[in-house]
């Protein structure tokens, strides 16, 4: 029997642990939680419940953030409704473009700011031949010269190889940053700015020096798409996949691996180089 629905969702912090009758050691390492997820709604609701419960019981805050998101409405601002169909079918939007291209669609939108946000098909598409398609070229493009050597960090004097380093040790302080900020958008905006440089200038200006397969260059280029795949790995998991597989020859997933951390980051080269 339940007393009250919203009252049982607010015990969820300790209930879940069947808390205080058992696991009180599992309760004690998760209690507060580092963040909860839900939509704006929940402010009075879940968020409320589990405020209020946690405070008579433990005097404690039951969370440390929130991510709190928007609502999702059809492309001309009308509420998604499953009886009137005004939205495109999730598994036919999945097989064109894949489920990365969505949720790189929705995690760099609006909607993670607790905005409402009109859904438009146009926008994963766009998110798939701007982002996801670039990513998959690069990662074609190094196959066709990579070597059999295990992955190591380079140690190139070319100028274009050091400029690469430092933007990769750039972008992965900032999406530290930005993830430890629970800020998608922002995180979203560094991937795609580094998946521009990487693709429209890197590859593009040494695209002789792989034609003669300088080991710089591919051993470079090897290292910064290991490292690149981790970093994408919560907000693209099957891209980041695919990459990491292919560059490590390994069946180890990326979702394993320990997070990269950034190396020194020569700002001089970057204002330089742009």
């Amino acid at each position: 029997e339940v007393l009250d629905c919203w009252f049982e969702s607010g015990s969820m912090p300790f209930a879940q642990f069947h808390y205080p009758f058992e696991n009180k050691d599992m309760f004690n390492k998760n209690f507060p939680s580092q963040f909860v997820s839900e939509y704006i709604g929940q402010t009075r609701a879940w968020f409320y419940y589990m405020m209020v419960v946690s405070a008579i019981l433990f005097d404690e805050i039951p969370f440390e953030n929130v991510l709190t998101t928007g609502t999702i409405l059809t492309e001309d601002g009308s509420k998604m409704s499953k009886s009137k169909r005004n939205f495109p079918d999730p598994w036919i939007v999945f097989e064109k473009y894949g489920v990365d291209a969505l949720r790189f669609y929705l995690l760099s939108s609006s909607v993670m700011n607790a905005d409402n946000f009109n859904f438009s098909e146009k926008g994963v598409e766009e998110a798939y031949k701007r982002l996801i398609l670039i990513l998959y070229n690069v990662n074609k493009f190094y196959s066709d010269y990579r070597n059999k050597n295990k992955i190591n960090k380079p140690n190139s004097k070319e100028i274009s190889d050091k400029w690469i380093i430092s933007k990769l040790n750039e972008f992965i302080a900032n999406v530290n940053e930005e993830m430890e900020d629970y800020n998608t958008i922002k995180t979203c905006a560094s991937i795609k700015e580094f998946a521009d440089d990487l693709s429209t200038w890197y590859i593009r200006i040494n695209r002789e020096r792989f034609n003669e397969n300088d080991k710089n260059a591919i051993e470079t280029l090897g290292f910064v798409l290991d490292n690149f795949s981790k970093v994408i790995a919560p907000i693209m998991p099957f891209v980041a996949e695919v990459i990491y597989q292919n560059v490590n020859q390994s069946k180890n997933s990326v979702h394993l691996q320990d997070w990269p951390k950034p190396g020194k980051t020569d700002t001089g080269l970057i204002a330089q180089m742009n």
